[in-house]
């Protein structure tokens, strides 16, 4: 008697051949998730925000004491196979050791990751980190402030969103100089490196030379006890070691006034700002 032939058992698809080409569509499948699938699949996390470690545990907490539920949220694959949302939770199932049951979204278009949980947690820093901008959170801080000071950025309803954050950065290179000047000049340790850099950049925009001595002044300190550099040095330095520090907005004016009586050639013995009465002062 002939042994019968058994059929070899189909092997899965892989993530690009589940995909399929670019404008083809989304295709949600539920699955069941395994520790191996999820780690294969994270194989696949070429180009996705940073995920942090606490948010991890988190979840795979939940996993082991059965507090995980479907709630909708999709594990997403684009149309090239890459996984561009869901790392922290295959992470999490990874770090569990269990299988749980996901909906997974294949063929999601390239573009989507920059709107992806744009209203939740998907931040302008998440989408610097993806698009390879340097120093992506301190970017992201300089950025923000400089669409409340620049004039010339068209205002946003409902604020600045992460593809005109994208686009300021694209159409101003300077910005990225007056990071890479201000990382050199170890600023970190005086003030916001987020502010800096949107100041130095707008500094610069009116007078380069200037710019550079001010901001070493900071850094290094200067003499002269009236000069306005060393004023808001020691402003600044003295309140970092205050238990009620002053407001970023009020360091921001601060530095500012400071860079306007340099350039006024006038010199002063404090730096002050009130809101209530005065306007937010001007880069001149």
């Amino acid at each position: 008697m002939s042994k019968v032939k058994r059929r070899a058992r189909p092997q899965p698809k892989s993530i690009k051949n589940r995909c399929g080409p670019a404008g083809k569509g989304t295709r949600m499948e539920r699955e069941n998730v395994t520790p191996e699938r999820a780690e294969e699949w994270l194989t696949h996390n070429t180009n996705n925000r940073p995920c942090p470690e606490t948010r991890v545990m988190r979840l795979a907490e939940a996993i082991l004491n059965g507090e995980w539920q479907e709630n909708g949220e999709t594990i997403k694959f684009n149309c090239k196979g890459d996984l561009v949302d869901g790392q922290g939770r295959l992470k999490a199932i990874v770090r569990a050791q269990r299988a749980v049951v996901c909906w997974i979204a294949y063929g999601v278009p390239e573009d989507a990751f920059d709107t992806i949980d744009q209203g939740r947690s998907r931040s302008i820093s998440d989408v610097f980190a993806r698009n390879d901008i340097n120093h992506f959170v301190h970017m992201a801080g300089a950025v923000t402030l400089l669409y409340k000071l620049d004039e010339t950025i068209p205002s946003e309803p409902g604020g600045l969103r992460a593809a005109v954050a994208l686009s300021i950065v694209a159409e101003r290179p300077q910005l990225i100089e007056s990071a890479r000047k201000v990382y050199k000049a170890g600023l970190s340790s005086v003030t916001s490196v987020g502010m800096a850099i949107c100041l130095y950049y707008l500094m610069a925009l009116k007078d380069p030379d200037a710019t550079e001595s001010f901001w070493a002044g900071i850094r290094e300190g200067i003499t002269g006890k009236r000069n306005p550099v060393r004023v808001l040095r020691d402003t600044l330095l003295r309140n970092r070691g205050e238990n009620r520090k002053l407001s970023p907005t009020m360091i921001c004016a601060l530095t500012i006034k400071a860079w306007v009586l340099v350039r006024q050639g006038r010199s002063c013995t404090f730096l002050r700002w009130n809101p209530e009465k005065e306007a937010f002062p001007v880069i001149i």
